[in-house]
């Protein structure tokens, strides 16, 4: 499902490793923007490639948050058969 705003749109969650300059106000402002993005329409959970988004959105939502590499290991051919954990 798409968000409400991707690709050259998409916001930060706000807690970069490398940010020094926003407060933990505006962080927080900037997480709440993204979540919101992403919750826009009614996904069943929010998928991402940052660990920092995961940890951000985790404590913004009670949505589940995962990584995407932890949905391709829940869905990964096993024997021949494909897998569908959830």
């Amino acid at each position: 499902m798409k968000a409400k705003d991707e690709k050259e749109k998409s916001l930060c969650c706000g807690f970069n490793l490398g940010s020094t300059v926003l407060t933990m106000e505006q962080q927080t402002k900037v997480r709440d923007a993204a979540v919101e993005s992403l919750l826009y329409k009614n996904p069943d959970l929010i998928a991402t490639a940052c660990p920092m988004c995961k940890k951000a959105f985790n404590h913004a939502t009670t949505l589940q948050v995962k990584d995407i590499a932890e949905i391709v290991a829940e869905n990964i051919i096993d024997n021949g058969q494909l897998t569908m954990n959830n």
